[in-house]
């Protein structure tokens, strides 16, 4: 029984030897090529015969005719392989029978991976999670302040559902007129930001009846107002009641506060006078809390909530609802905070005519003067406050914008808003600040010479 045969017992003729097999000279049975080698012919006569199966192929049992391609993803880069190797991250094998992997930068953009080992195909190469691919990029950015980036983030995928593409963070939001353009939000209740689940993106970039048209959410949509970091839907006649009250405790308060003051200090009890003293002292520290709130800190509740309220004081009526009963842009707005300080001298004007018609001796130049320094003088903090709001802006991502404090959606000298209310700030500081701080500046200079000549009549 030659090599290459096999004679198995009752058999008159040898036997060509099996595929897979290697029969060596007088053999009963043929004997099988190792693992990792194949026999693709009949008559094999010795282990020579057995070939090792290629690099991209493997094989892990005996007696096999043929060695397996490795699957897509899969590799082996020697000869006679008993099993294929995972392509590592960052690399793909495409196709079947591979026998080295593609790293990803020599076929994706610059700086690419792969989510998984095995990849199969070039398109696994993407950017990795902190980065993103710009629009018509060729390598991959750091994600932009502000934003997330999970895997395969790319700008071109902006807008689709079945897609990766970067999302602003909790804290900042985008416009969709430019999705790559971050603004921070004042407060981060405003904007809760993105999220990426399994490829899919979702955006809610404003919070409930937040105009997404603004930067920075910024403001209520239109027919909502704003309750503490909220805003709320209006629900009708009744939100109207808060601003008509205030409005009228106001009316009533400096009607009192325009016989109160003119009464002569001279003849008051020191308990009255240091009373108030006391109250002045209190309202102006009361309106320099509202300060604080332009301090680039976190404040927690219910400071908060506190010292929004105050800020009423300098004139900031969006808590009283105003929105629900009227609808003002933010430069109309402005225009009207401004125009506060001048309507009360209007209305103690009016008041000192009324008085005078009921007590004729009174004096109405001076009483006027009076009442309107200490008005003035009592509301000063809030006065400048309000007047130069404007130039009170915190920075957006990459500090190229600003934003106004009090009004986010208000572009900080980059905005035809802002450039108004500029021009508002000179004018309401020429028409109250200025003249106020003169008079004073005056009476200051002149008080020495009042008291040397023993004349009073300054403190009537």
């Amino acid at each position: 029984c030659p090599a290459g045969t096999l004679c198995p017992s009752g058999t008159s003729e040898p036997l060509p030897c099996p595929l897979g097999h290697f029969c060596p000279v007088g053999r009963e049975l043929p004997a099988p090529c190792p693992n990792g080698t194949k026999r693709s012919e009949e008559g094999g006569r010795a282990p020579e015969d057995c070939v090792r199966c290629a690099p991209g192929s493997y094989n892990g049992l005996v007696g096999r005719s043929e060695c397996s391609s490795c699957p897509a993803g899969w590799f082996t880069a020697e000869l006679g392989q008993l099993k294929c190797s995972m392509c590592p991250r960052g690399a793909y094998a495409s196709g079947t029978g591979s026998s080295a992997c593609t790293a990803c930068a020599d076929a994706g953009p610059q700086g690419s991976t792969t989510e998984n080992i095995a990849s199969s195909n070039a398109s696994a190469c993407q950017c990795p999670s902190g980065s993103y691919l710009p629009a018509a990029g060729v390598s991959c950015e750091s994600c932009p302040e502000g934003m997330a980036c999970v895997f395969g983030s790319d700008e071109q995928n902006i807008g689709r559902l079945d897609a990766a593409w970067p999302v602003p963070s909790p804290g900042f939001m985008t416009r969709t007129v430019a999705p790559m353009l971050v603004f921070k939000c004042l407060f981060e209740e405003h904007c809760p930001g993105g999220a990426c689940q399994d490829g899919d993106c979702t955006v809610q970039t404003c919070a409930p009846h937040r105009d997404a048209t603004a930067v920075a959410c910024g403001r209520c949509v239109e027919g909502s107002y704003l309750s503490g970091q909220e805003c709320r839907p209006c629900e009708g006649g009744s939100d109207v009641l808060p601003m008509v009250f205030v409005t009228l405790s106001v009316l009533v308060a400096l009607a009192i506060v325009t016989f109160a003051t003119n009464r002569d200090m001279i003849h008051q009890t020191r308990w009255a006078v240091g009373m108030m003293v006391s109250l002045a002292c209190l309202f102006t520290a009361i309106q320099t809390t509202s300060v604080y709130l332009a301090l680039n800190m976190s404040w927690s509740e219910p400071l908060v909530s506190l010292m929004k309220a105050l800020t009423i004081l300098t004139f900031d009526l969006s808590h009283i609802k105003t929105e629900c009963a009227m609808t003002f842009d933010p430069v109309s707005q402005r225009i009207f905070r401004a125009l506060i300080p001048p309507i009360f001298l209007a209305y103690i004007a009016l008041v000192m005519v009324v008085k005078k018609q009921l007590v004729p001796k009174t004096q109405f130049v001076p009483e006027f003067v009076n009442t309107a320094g200490a008005i003035l003088m009592n509301f000063f903090v809030s006065i400048c406050i309000s007047v130069f709001d404007p130039l009170v802006c915190y920075a957006h991502p990459g500090h190229v914008y600003s934003s106004m404090r009090s009004e986010p959606s208000v572009l900080c000298f980059d905005s035809p808003e802002h450039t108004t209310m500029l021009a508002i700030v000179v004018a309401a500081f020429v028409l109250i600040p200025l003249p106020f701080l003169s008079v004073a500046v005056f009476g200051v200079w002149r008080q020495p010479r009042y008291v040397a000549m023993h004349d009073i009549t300054f403190m009537k």
